[in-house]
């Protein structure tokens, strides 16, 4: 469901739970993160060996997660997932969720669209095969932000950019790319339903006069402020936003 999934036949019977045993003889550890405790698990790709931690198969549970909000969460025992398997969106709701059972799919796993509305239904037998899709579950709430491209309407997919925000915590920043013709919205800050447009600014404009970062500017469409046409820009780098002053209008 991750993309970290293992895909071996593994049986299951008298199995027992073990406990991650840190190599510096400290307490057990029964979460780890994956960007952080990164280099010290080995999932051993698709057809390798268990998930393991500091060398050992782990036993607990697996997350991504952007401060206190997790992106995704597992649970494994002795190295393979088994347990429900959870997404979500980067600011709160729930993306999906199935059920493992020593590292394959079982049963119903479902998506949600950032509304919250059901978006699709993966149905696996006991032999996790794939026996059923459900997809056609109605229109979005007219509330919810735009799904398609406003351009040439392919499906939007979410982006989170990271950045060291002020006093040392991490910031991030929600957009919507088209994969098609390269459209990238923003939502609005004040939480009407609407994507706005931003475009790559180039030469010096699209360097951050802030942390010095090159061509990591994105700039809003223009608009008229105080007899100024103006750019609303953000950093991808620092996350830094500033109205920029374009050309005095009349």
């Amino acid at each position: 469901m991750t993309g970290r999934e293992h895909d071996q036949d593994v049986d299951g019977e008298g199995r027992q739970a073990c406990e991650t045993q840190p190599s510096d003889g400290g307490a057990p550890k029964v979460r780890i993160d994956w960007r952080l405790d990164r280099r010290d698990i080995d999932d051993g790709g698709i057809d390798g060996p268990p998930l393991t931690y500091q060398g050992v198969p782990f036993t607990g549970e697996v997350v991504e997660a952007i401060g206190d909000q997790l992106l995704w969460q597992d649970f494994y025992v002795d190295g393979y997932q088994h347990g429900l398997a959870r997404q979500w969106w980067a600011d709160g709701p729930l993306m999906a969720e199935g059920l493992m059972v020593w590292g394959h799919c079982r049963g119903v796993f479902r998506s949600w669209n950032h509304d919250g509305t059901l978006a699709k239904e993966q149905v696996f037998d006991d032999a996790e095969e794939l026996i059923e899709v459900r997809e056609d579950f109605g229109p979005a709430r007219p509330d919810a932000l735009p799904r398609s491209c406003p351009q040439c309407g392919l499906d939007l997919v979410q982006e989170i950019t990271r950045h060291a925000a002020h006093g040392g915590q991490e910031g991030t920043d929600e957009w919507w790319r088209c994969p098609g013709c390269g459209f990238l919205g923003r939502p609005d800050l004040g939480g009407r339903p609407i994507l706005h447009p931003f475009v790559r600014p180039t030469g010096e404009d699209g360097d951050c006069v802030f942390c010095g970062g090159e061509e990591c500017n994105r700039a809003s469409e223009t608009f008229v402020r105080d007899g100024w046409l103006c750019g609303w820009v953000v950093c991808m780098a620092c996350g830094r936003e500033n109205v920029r002053r374009i050309k005095r209008v009349r």
